[in-house]
């Protein structure tokens, strides 16, 4: 049961994050209306953001699929100096992502 929720959580994370790429990118396109501003800046702004996200986003976890111990000596060490007592209980999800 924990496998099967694993993979679905997994599979859901990874569309959002493609679904999320899609839409910044489509808003890169040149046939995007320019001038369009929220928040008093550009919309391409929010969009080369938002693209550079989720590349981060994509990284990391392409990174636990294919390198998970290092990335959870990573997590465990950056977890122990900022926050220890995160430390074993996002260690736990991170393993079932992986």
């Amino acid at each position: 049961m924990t496998a099967s929720f694993a993979s679905l959580a997994v599979d859901r994370l990874f569309d959002a994050v493609v679904v999320f790429g899609l839409m910044f990118g489509a808003m890169l396109d040149p046939a995007f209306p320019t001038g369009v501003e929220f928040g008093g800046r550009p919309i391409a702004q929010y969009a080369i953001i938002g693209v550079a996200i989720i590349m981060v986003v994509l990284v990391a976890m392409y990174g636990l699929i294919l390198f998970p111990g290092r990335v959870l000596s990573l997590y465990e060490l950056v977890a122990r100096r900022m926050v220890p007592r995160l430390e074993t209980r996002g260690r736990d999800p991170l393993l079932g992502l992986a």
